[in-house]
């Protein structure tokens, strides 16, 4: 019996041999299987393409009949090129298509088969990417800003957000996004994302942060990243120190009454009445010149239009 099926799996694999044997694909993906069989006995023989562990009992997924089973049409294709050979192509690649198929060819007493063995697996992950969702200057005023983690290949990718703490790392939380503010950050702490899958992990290159000035004092803080243009926030810890008050000069009497001068604010004097007048509006100024153009008009005009003095008329000259 042992012998007879020998005899029978050498003569099927003469008569019938594809590549490759074993196919290693990834969700969504496809492949293609090229086969070579005996056009003699079997050019215009039915063949076809079934799912099974046992050549017996596989099921028949398309044949080159014109069959293909309910809700594999466009993904599954047997195109019977005759002397080219027969192939055998699988679209958009699933989990659940993992597993042990046949090709096979219609003969009598005993179909001549071949044994193919899929896996489908996930895409393995790439080297994630951190970006940041708004200019990270404005960390220089304290604002908070968000930290997003992507990879550009990658299927079903799950991701994580750690922060490194001396020797050990602590999960901050699973998500694409990371807020930061001041009320978190802390100086020379650096944070990190995960890109995993089934088939691999990564993480991206480490946000570093500088703590300038502490929440409670006007909160200014940098995040920078390894490779990546830095900035700094000097023209906002130039800007927000405390500005400089005027002073008033100071007599020998006051300095008998103060060791030191106090700083006189005149922010409620002279500069403020200032800054309460803001100017005359233009339309204001554009209406006084408007009517200075109408009276000098109106006043051109009426000199025009008046009588000038009664002419005098030659005449006799009365006598007393």
């Amino acid at each position: 019996m042992k012998i007879l099926c020998l005899a029978l799996f050498l003569q099927s694999s003469v008569q019938l041999q594809c590549e490759p044997r074993q196919v290693q694909a990834t969700i969504g993906g496809s492949f293609t299987l090229t086969c070579q069989y005996d056009t003699g006995p079997f050019l215009f023989s039915q063949k076809y393409w079934c799912l099974g562990e046992s050549r017996n009992t596989c099921e028949i997924l398309t044949d080159t009949d014109g069959f293909t089973k309910e809700g594999l049409k466009g993904r599954i294709v047997i195109h019977d090129a005759h002397r080219r050979g027969l192939f055998v192509i699988m679209r958009d690649l699933q989990f659940a298509d993992t597993g042990k198929y046949w090709v096979g060819i219609n003969k009598m007493y005993a179909d001549v088969m071949t044994k193919i063995s899929i896996t489908v697996s996930e895409v393995a992950v790439s080297k994630p990417r951190v970006s940041f969702l708004s200019p990270s200057s404005e960390t220089c005023w304290g604002q908070s800003l968000t930290l997003r983690c992507r990879s550009e290949l990658g299927t079903n990718v799950r991701y994580t957000w750690r922060k490194a703490e001396g020797s050990r790392d602590v999960t901050l939380q699973g998500a694409t996004d990371l807020r930061l503010h001041c009320g978190i950050v802390g100086d020379g702490e650096r944070y990190y994302c995960v890109a995993s899958n089934s088939v691999s992990t990564e993480r991206s290159r480490p946000v570093s942060a500088q703590l300038l000035r502490p929440a409670g004092e006007d909160c200014v803080y940098i995040l920078a990243m390894d490779g990546e243009p830095q900035y700094d926030c000097w023209h906002r810890l130039r800007t927000t120190t405390v500005p400089s008050l005027e002073t008033t000069p100071t007599t020998e009497e006051d300095r008998g009454s103060a060791s030191l001068s106090t700083p006189v604010n005149h922010s409620g004097g002279v500069n403020a009445s200032m800054r309460e007048w803001p100017g005359v509006p233009v339309w204001y100024e554009a209406l006084r010149w408007l009517l200075l153009a109408s009276l000098l008009a109106a006043l051109c005009l009426a000199r025009s239009c008046s009588p000038g003095p009664a002419p005098r008329v030659r005449g006799t000259r009365t006598s007393s």
